[in-house]
């Protein structure tokens, strides 16, 4: 009986299979949302500044997609 207890102190040993490295592009964090002035915004300025934080969201869920 004493026999066995080494072999299994040694399974509970730590594994040492190394976590897959993931590509710097999908672990990147994602884009802040833009920057607002602080002055009135053309409804042309609305609709760029918009335009970009939702195709940043968009990008943002595509990379966090692959992770799962």
């Amino acid at each position: 009986m004493l026999l066995c207890l080494p072999l299994v102190l040694t399974a509970c040993a730590a594994s040492t299979v190394a976590e897959p490295r993931l590509p710097p592009s999908l672990t990147a964090p994602c884009a802040a949302p833009q920057t607002l002035p602080e002055r009135a915004l053309t409804r042309a300025e609305v609709e760029v500044l918009w335009g970009r934080d939702r195709g940043a969201l968009r990008s943002c869920g595509e990379r966090m997609a692959v992770l799962r």
